[in-house]
């Protein structure tokens, strides 16, 4: 979440909007954040576009792009 607001995809902060919801909600950003972990970790050139698998996370990105592929594209810069 930092690092979308880093590089400008995300409101300003994002991480104190996420946080301050019911803990469900919580717990899905949680288990996006891990993929978009897995993606960039991964050493695997798979470019999957499933915003669906992120979307959430993809709900509150500025940029319509934003998804798996985006993380995986330009995960030098995370």
């Amino acid at each position: 979440m930092l690092w979308l607001e880093h590089v400008g995809l995300a409101r300003d902060n994002l991480t104190r909007h996420i946080s301050s919801r019911p803990d469900p909600v919580v717990a899905r950003f949680i288990t996006e954040a891990e993929s978009c972990i897995n993606i960039i970790m991964s050493d695997d050139n798979d470019e999957e576009d499933e915003m669906s698998l992120v979307p959430f996370t993809a709900s509150l990105a500025a940029d319509e792009r934003f998804g798996l592929r985006f993380l995986a594209v330009h995960r030098n810069m995370a």
